[in-house]
């Protein structure tokens, strides 16, 4: 059970700091603001590449600690659910909020 609990409290963790990523780097401002389409994708392309750093920081955690509990983890699959809430946490938040960037491109809002 501690380790489903890990999974969820991860899950949380990580969605709120792809949102907070997103709140601070995009939008912290209106993105409709800025006063040229470059300086828009600046601050876009900014946030892109922080995003997959946290991401690949991520990955690179959930194999270590794959690596760690392989060879003397507890019966049963659960010990595998903290990496896998993590990586769960990272790719909803992303999905979310490139869903929001696609609407905000279309609309322009």
């Amino acid at each position: 059970m501690a380790f489903l609990g890990a999974a969820a409290v991860l899950f949380c963790c990580c969605v709120g700091v792809q949102f907070g990523l997103y709140r601070t780097m995009v939008a912290g401002e209106r993105l409709s603001a800025e006063p040229t389409q470059q300086a828009k994708q600046r601050r876009i392309m900014r946030w892109l590449l922080t995003a997959f750093a946290v991401d690949a920081g991520v990955f690179v955690l959930c194999g270590i600690y794959l690596l760690l509990l392989h060879a003397d983890h507890p019966d049963g699959a659960a010990w595998i659910a903290p990496p896998v809430g993590s990586v769960m946490g990272m790719a909803v938040g992303l999905q979310v909020i490139v869903f929001n960037l696609n609407r905000v491109a279309r609309l322009g809002a």
